[in-house]
Order: C-alpha cells, then structure tokens, then sequence
C-alpha cells in the first residue's frame, strides 16, 4: 500500500482525514479504517491458507477415482489374458511337435511292417525273381531315407503381433473457442484456449494425433443436421440416418467400425450346380466287392463242366481216329469220314475272333520316361497315383527376380546421399538437402521392395501345391503359369496397399517432415511467450494446400549455386519427399552431362568430388528413361521375375507308385479257343440235360395218357412199355 499526506474523504467513515490510498481496490481509507480494511484482508488471508490446507491435504489423500481403477483393472486383464495366451500358445506348439513326431514314427513303423510282411510272402511262397528283389530294395532304401531325413518341423516367428498392444491416450472434447486474433509485428499469436466453448461436438474428442482422435470419436454429430450445420458442413450433405438397422449403436466409437471393416452384414451365397457344371466331369468310376450269385456260379460251373467235355470229346475222338486210322490203314480198309458240323464251329469262331474286350493294366513305379509315354498312349484313361500328394513349391520351383538397376547403382549408395547433404546450413544451395533426402527415399523404397519381395516369395514357395494325380508336362506348367501369375500380380498389389496405408497415416496425422516441405515454422513474440505454431505450406499454387488437399502437386527442384539456378531434368518436389520420388523419373541419371552438373555444385561444399556411375540406357528394361519412378515402385522395380519350373523334380517328389490304363483289344487266340470251347462244351451240357430230361417227361406224360385210356375199355390190357436201346 502506498500512503499519502493530502486530506480526501474516507471511503469508510466519510469523513475528511488524512487518508491513505489501497493499491488493491484503489480506495481511500483513514488511518483507523485502513487498519480494519487490513484485518479484514488478513481475515481472508486466512482463509485462503486455510482453504489451501485442507485442499492439500485432501490432495494428498487423494486415492485413484473409480474411472482410473476401472482401466487399472483392465491393463491387469490384458496382463493376465496376455500370460495365459502364450502359456496357451507354447503348450500348443510343444503338442503339434510331439504329435508330428509320433505320427512320423508311425508312418515308418506302418511301411516297415508292409514290407516284412511282403519279406515273409515271398520268402515263404518261393518264388520272385530280380524284379521282385530290386522292389524290396528300393522300397527299404526308401523307408531308410524317409528316417534319416531332415525334420519338417520347424520354428517360425510371425511378424504379426501376437498379443494386442495396449496404450493410455488422454482425450479432450472437441469444442469451438472464441479467440482474439491480436498479430503483432506480422507473426501469428496464439493463446491458450483460456475461454469456454462456444459449441462442444457431440461424440468429437481431440488427441495428440488426428488418427487416435478419429477412432476414439463417434458418429452422433453427423446423424444431427444442426450440428452439421454449426460446424460448417455443406447442406448438400445428407447427414446419416438413425432409422436405417445398423449393428452399431450411433455411439459406437469409429475404432470399433473399423475394427469390424464397417461391415454390417456378411452376405454369400453357393451354387453346387454352377460348381458342377464347370467341374464337368469327364467320366466316373467306382469299385464295387460282390458274391457272384446262384446264376452266375451255375453259369461259371456248367461252362467248365461243358469246356471239359468239350476238350475230352475233341481231343479223345482224334486219339480213337488216329488209332483207327493207323489199323484200317495196316488192314488196307477205307477210313470213314466224320462231319461234326463245321459250319457252326466257323461261325462261332469268325464271331469270337471280331469281338472286343476291355483291358486294364496297372504299371508299378513307373519312371517319367514310362509315364510320359503312357500319357501319349492312353491319356484319356490313364491314372497315376502319387505317393507323396502335397508338394511343397521350392522344391520345383525357383523364383530369382532382377530388379531396376537404379536399386544397384551409386544413387542408392549412403555415399552418395550424404555427399548431397553436405556439412552447410539449411539454407544454402535451395532444394539440395530435399535431393538427398528424396535419393534416401529412393533407396529406403528399393529396399522395402527387396525385402517385400523376398517375404512373399519364401512364403509362396513353403505353399504345398496338391495334387492326387501325377501331372503331364502341359497340365503341370499350366498350373505353374496359373499359380505365378497370381503371385506376380497379388505382391506388388499387396506392398502398394501397405504403402498406401503408410503414406495416408502420415498424412492423416500431420506430421511435419524435416525439410518443411508440407508445413512450416511461426513463431509468437515474447508476449506469447514465444510459442511454436506449425503453418501449412501453399507453395504448390494458391488453391492448393498440402494439408487439405489429397493430390499430389510438384515443382521442378532448383539447384541454386553462385546466383544460377539448375533444374535437373524430370526431378522434381511436392509436399513429401516420397511425393517428389513418385512423381520424378530419372531421366537426369542416365545423363553424364546432368550428372556433372549436379556433382560439380555440390563439390563447392567439400574438398572432395565424387561423380556416380550414370545408369546404362543400354541395359535391356521394361521402363523407359522418363516412366515415373512411382510406376516402378508400384511394380516392386522388378524387371524379371526369373522364375525357373523343374518337371522332374515334381515327377520325382510325386513319385507315383502305380499308373492304370484300360484300352480295348481284339480278343486273342487262347481267348477266342477258351471262350468257344466253353460255350460249345455248356451248350452240349445243357442240351444233353435239357433233351434227356424232357425226352423222359415226354415218355411218361405218354404213358400216362395210354394207360388212363385202356383202363376205360371192357378188357384190361396191362400197359407193356417197349424200350428201345440204341
């Protein structure tokens, strides 16, 4: 308090005194009220210590509020279901490793045991011969090498994350605040956001970055037209409608819609016969085991019993004749002659002779050399099995690409880069440091797609191509051709979406990069205690911004050296360096002349010189010098794939085990004597049997009759029956 001498007027008492001003309220008091103005402001002292004291110690004895237990609760579930996870995991893999291991004993015990069981056969019937030999050798040499082979069991970490990471973000209400703008001195002022707001967004919450705000906020401005409308939204825009049935609730968080892709329904439908009708299969078969029935065994027994007959009747009259002959001819008599049909016998010769028959035959082991000339002979009924039916890729298949060979030149060297960076400031020879950064990007992009490549490729080839059946040449590359062909264009669609999903993140949450080139620096005076703000740069023209604006714009990129200004031709900038890479080609690097340029003026920042090898425009590629270097980045800068099939090493893995054909064949000539004497010989039979018996039913049906007859004339005459014996 400062005092003063004049008289005035007391602000308590009114009355005219020697009055003493209080620079807190800017009143006067007299001598004994400003004593009592001071107690009365040591009074509330007094209570604003006391007020401190208690708010401390209630600060000390603050405890966790019941929002802060709830998500120490939840970090100890994620702990404890995190825990449990990989003890689940691991007891897993420990119980896939001993089953694996069992069950490939198993195998080998099973194949032993069918080839002793093979062993004991032949050894107990006797009888095998060097083909026989060589397949039991084989076979055990097989179950020899199949134990001594390398485990197919094998560790592999993926580099997918396991366990879900957790992280505590701290949100805030996204609002509106009413600021006043004071510039001073032409530089941007900011202020703590010191006032109320105005509107708070329903659902909005602001985070340190604009992706965790987005997936933390929920929908519920943007089912309202007055929230729209407050914050700016075009009335062209329909806001959502609460009506239509959704899955999700409108406070559902965004995070939890992506988390579900946004999908409300999955929706698929089959078509066995859409299926079947491009199946279209060419034939079917199947086996089916049967007792033969009564007709059958009565056919097969009256045929043998006929075939007998007939081979005895043919073959003991032509021993009778023969010996006939021999005596009738040392008795000088005439030899009879014998007509036993031989026109039936021709035809039914001419008949069996023309007749077809369907063959199967079943070829063991068969070698590729076979198998390829079966599969020329029989293909339409040719089946081969194959012992092993899932075969892994890289065991006939080889993929080796060759890649631009801007990703192998001095471009890409460390070298290079930092002889472009220099040891200079910032400031000097404009948009060289943003080169050299851009030749990083350029190399960090060739060896993503290297890396890209490899990943794939070693996870394709571990892939198991399947097949039941061995494979000809053509259907196998056929099914090599269908198989890169995915491959080729499913990698680089995959390492562009990956990159996709990088680029939009960064840009989405705004990050500044170190050349500046998407926002810049203002700084506040000291009044705003010299504050930091980042302002988007509008260097692309007046109606681009490179925050808002999802185009990607450029410039040529200038190299200024001793007040002369170099532009390198086809390089240029744009709002990120990786932006500038895409959109430049390399048109300057395949000329020595650019190339000198640019070495020359960065060499006045050194004492050393250091000139790259210009590209080769005489290499054989599949780009152009001017193709944009984002076009080779999309396709992974391959020039080649180098893909290399092996049909033997398939055939050889596949090693089928027996191949059946079928054919049609004219019958042969012990076919067409068996099958004539059976049928001759069964016909004699049932003829004889047939004639015989009904011949005897005959003769008794007659008896029958003649002796119902006599027995109704006056005399009975007993019935004689007259046999005749011929």
């Amino acid at each position: 308090m400062a005092m003063t001498n004049n008289q005035n007027e007391c602000v308590t008492c009114n009355k005219r005194k020697r009055t003493y001003s209080c620079e807190g309220c800017s009143k006067r008091f007299c001598f004994k009220d400003l004593t009592e103005h001071k107690q009365i402001l040591n009074d509330e002292l007094f209570h604003i210590i006391n007020d401190y004291n208690q708010f401390k110690q209630r600060l000390d004895d603050q405890k966790p509020t019941s929002h802060d237990l709830s998500l120490i609760d939840q970090i100890n579930q994620w702990r404890r279901t995190s825990i449990e996870k990989i003890r689940q995991k691991a007891n897993d893999c420990i119980e896939i490793i001993v089953k694996s291991s069992q069950t490939f004993l198993n195998d080998i015990e099973k194949k032993f045991n069918n080839l002793n069981e093979q062993l004991k056969q032949i050894h107990s019937e006797n009888e095998f011969n060097e083909i026989n030999l060589e397949y039991l050798r084989n076979e055990l040499m097989k179950i020899k090498e199949e134990l001594n082979s390398p485990s197919k069991t094998y560790f592999q970490q993926d580099s997918r994350p396991f366990i879900n990471e957790i992280s505590i973000i701290s949100l805030e209400k996204t609002g509106f605040y009413n600021y006043s703008i004071r510039p001073a001195h032409g530089e941007v002022s900011l202020y703590k956001p010191s006032p109320p707001p105005i509107f708070i967004v329903p659902g909005m919450l602001v985070g340190c970055l604009p992706h965790d705000s987005m997936l933390l906020s929920t929908l519920e401005c943007f089912y309202n037209r007055s929230c729209l409308d407050f914050i700016g939204v075009s009335q062209a825009i329909i806001p959502l409608n609460a009506t239509v049935p959704s899955r999700f609730r409108v406070n559902t968080t965004v995070n939890t819609m992506f988390e579900q892709l946004f999908v409300e329904t999955w929706q698929n439908s089959s078509n066995f016969t859409s299926y079947y009708n491009a199946c279209h299969p060419k034939t079917c078969s199947y086996t089916d085991t049967q007792r033969g029935n009564f007709l059958y065994a009565l056919t097969i027994l009256v045929s043998l019993i006929g075939g007998l007959t007939t081979i005895l009747g043919i073959f003991v009259p032509l021993l009778v004749q023969f010996f006939r002959h021999l005596l009738v001819k040392c008795r000088g008599e005439a030899a009879p002659t014998i007509d036993n049909n031989p026109a039936a016998s021709g035809i039914i010769i001419f008949f069996t002779s023309f007749s077809q028959q369907t063959l199967t035959i079943t070829v063991l082991s068969p070698s590729q050399t076979t198998f390829s000339y079966l599969q020329d002979q029989h293909k339409s009924s040719l089946s081969c099995l194959c012992s092993q039916a899932s075969i892994q890729h890289d065991v006939f298949l080889s993929i080796s690409p060759r890649l631009h060979q801007v990703c192998s030149s001095d471009f890409v060297a460390e070298q290079w880069w930092g002889y472009l960076w220099g040891r200079d400031v910032f400031s000097d020879f404009r948009d060289l440091k943003l080169l050299s950064i851009q030749f990083r990007v350029l190399a960090s992009l060739c060896l993503l797609a290297q890396q890209s490549i490899d990943n794939d490729t070693s996870v394709f080839l571990t892939n198991k191509l399947v097949t039941l059946e061995a494979m000809s040449f053509s259907s196998f590359q056929a099914q090599i051709d269908s198989l890169t062909a995915t491959f080729i264009s499913q990698t680089p669609d995959k390492f562009r979406r990956d990159q996709s999903f990088i680029y939009e993140t960064f840009r989405a949450n705004q990050l500044l990069v170190v050349p500046g080139t998407n926002w810049q620096l203002a700084f506040t005076t000291a009044a705003d205690n010299y504050l930091i703000a980042t302002v988007p740069r509008n260097s692309f023209g007046n109606n681009y911004s490179c925050i808002t604006s999802l185009d990607s714009f450029s410039r040529p990129l200038y190299i200024d050296a001793n007040y002369n200004t170099t532009v390198l031709s086809g390089v240029v900038a744009s709002c990120l360096p990786i932006d500038g890479v895409r959109l430049s080609t390399l048109e300057c690097f395949f000329d020595s002349k650019c190339i000198l340029n640019l070495t020359s003026i960065a060499s006045t920042r050194t004492t050393t010189i250091w000139i790259p090898k210009p590209l080769n425009a005489s290499t054989p590629s599949n780009y152009s010098s001017n193709t944009l270097i984002g076009n080779l980045v999309d396709s992974l800068f391959v020039e080649d794939w180098g893909i290399v099939s092996n049909y033997s090493s398939y055939f050889t893995s596949c090693a089928p085990y027996s191949c059946t054909y079928q054919y049609i064949d004219h019958n042969t000539i012990l076919y067409i004597i068996t099958t004539v004497l059976g049928l001759y010989g069964g016909l004699t039979v049932i003829l004889h049997f047939i004639v015989w018996r009904g011949w005897r039913m005959y003769r008794k049906i007659i008896g029958s009759i003649q002796i119902a007859t006599r027995s109704t004339s006056t005399q009975v005459v007993p019935f004689q029956p007259t046999i005749y014996i011929e």
